[in-house]
């Protein structure tokens, strides 16, 4: 887990909200503080489709949102003469891409065991900070995962002109 302060706010805001170098992350949760705080979770309920659907198709629409789907929800909401109080969105890597980003960093993990890897991003009177982490299944003092998608966030960052200023402790 890395935990750092970012430099760059605006670049990132710019980049959360009005661009699409997030878009393929699968949105855990966001909220944003303004005029109210607004909530939304990004589990998406397949009793709102159609009954018509066969099951399978069901079955193959995705556990969360895309962050490219509330992306223009969350932007509306800070978008205005005044900042946010806060902002926080939680973004986890998609599941159907798991095992494929495994393979490609010779990680012997199977992605049965991992419930997520994700990047928190929270804005609040004390700036703009990200922490990454991995989510389990099992216990493991080995942490190569979690030092392999720490390293994977950092180079997403550094090549979207995102600065990390300093390690929050």
């Amino acid at each position: 887990m890395l935990a750092f302060k970012v430099s760059s706010q605006k670049q990132l805001t710019d980049l959360l909200f009005a661009g699409n170098q997030f878009d393929w992350f699968e949105l855990a949760e966001a909220s944003v503080v303004t005029y109210n705080t607004f909530h939304i979770d990004g589990n998406i309920k397949k009793e709102y489709y159609d009954n018509n659907l066969i099951e399978d198709e069901v079955k193959e629409i995705a556990g969360y949102s895309l962050w490219e789907q509330i992306r223009p929800i969350c932007f509306s909401l800070i978008k205005g003469k005044h900042l946010p109080i806060a902002f926080l969105v939680l973004l986890k890597y998609p599941d159907n891409m798991l095992t494929s980003w495994l393979e490609d960093n010779l990680l012997p993990y199977s992605s049965d065991n991992i419930y997520s890897l994700f990047i928190s991003i929270r804005y609040d009177k004390n700036g703009l900070s990200i922490i990454t982490g991995v989510n389990r299944k099992d216990f493991s003092t080995d942490r190569t995962l979690e030092q392999t998608w720490d390293k994977y966030i950092k180079s997403f960052l550094e090549k979207n002109g995102i600065d990390i200023i300093e390690r929050i402790k």
